[in-house]
């Protein structure tokens, strides 16, 4: 996995060794410090506008979060921490008024390490902007500076569906179901990925409703949402048709499960739907998916 490191830590460091000695020579006994740098896992998100970050450290320390309006922010700042081992959470652009609630985050004052931090959408149909969050461990040493790397990976999945060819006065509705209720951002799957859907789903998600003023292409661009929750193998994309002139019809699509950081892509012909259609998937690069019909790509010019 390629991996782009924005050293956000470097304008302290390059403020030259006089600062770092008077920082450490007034350390207390048996404490070290920790600076923050953050890390992409997509080099194409290094050029993120950060508004909010939260560095969260627990294990060894006493548990704490500390929060920054911008990497430069947090550039300014070494933190004091205590001896040996401590885990650390950095969560960026993941705050109440981004769309997100968050439960378990160290406080300022706390008696146990960073336990379970799991994120939530206030609103699971808000679609908001993508967040990252990134953890990782360090070994603290007494009075020495030990810069951690938390690698930033993408929290939400993203869907988009190009349905052609639908006549004039059609109304579509799109319902999205098996979409988790949270993500434990400090938990490992199988496969030692940080970020673990809840196996309970928010439910049945109207994700889209739209009437085609014209006969042509109704899109759904980029709507993102919490992964596919674990207790399920796969989504279900539910498309509720009502023609012109009343007519109902249903079209369920068994589609493969949506993960973290990746975006789906599915074009249709409205002529070609049917009542169920079963999904496989293709990839169009590292982090985007296609989706097809019965192992038929549709469209794959596109």
């Amino acid at each position: 996995m390629r991996k782009t490191v924005l050293y956000i830590a470097s304008a302290l460091l390059a403020c030259g060794c006089f600062h770092e000695n008077h920082e450490l020579a007034s350390l207390e006994t048996g404490k070290g410090l920790i600076g923050t740098s953050l890390g992409w896992e997509m080099p194409e998100d290094a050029s993120t506008g950060i508004h909010a970050l939260t560095v969260s450290v627990g294990g060894a320390a006493t548990p704490f979060s500390r929060q920054y309006r911008d990497a430069k922010d947090a550039a300014g700042e070494l933190i004091p921490v205590a001896l040996g081992r401590n885990d650390i959470l950095a969560t960026v652009n993941m705050t109440a008024s981004d769309g997100f609630t968050i439960n378990g985050m160290p406080a300022a004052k706390a008696d146990a390490g960073v336990g379970d931090v799991i994120v939530s959408l206030t609103n699971p149909v808000s679609s908001p902007e993508q967040a990252w969050f990134g953890v990782t461990g360090t070994d603290v040493k007494e009075k020495e500076i030990t810069i951690v790397e938390p690698t930033l990976q993408r929290l939400l999945s993203s869907i988009s569906l190009n349905l052609n060819n639908v006549p004039a006065g059609t109304n579509v509705v799109l319902t999205l179901s098996n979409v988790a209720k949270s993500v434990n951002l400090t938990a490992k799957d199988a496969n030692g990925r940080y970020g673990v859907p809840s196996a309970e789903s928010v439910g049945d998600l109207e994700i889209a409703n739209y009437t085609a003023a014209t006969a042509g292409t109704l899109s759904l661009d980029g709507f993102t949402m919490l992964p596919t929750a674990s207790a399920f193998a796969r989504c279900i994309l539910t498309i509720d048709v009502t023609s012109s002139n009343g007519n109902k019809t249903q079209c369920v699509c068994d589609a493969p499960l949506t993960e973290s950081g990746k975006g789906y892509t599915l074009d249709l012909d409205f002529k070609t739907i049917r009542p169920y259609m079963y999904l496989d998937t293709y990839s169009i690069s590292e982090w985007e998916d296609g989706w097809t019909v019965n192992g038929e790509i549709l469209n794959p010019q596109n």
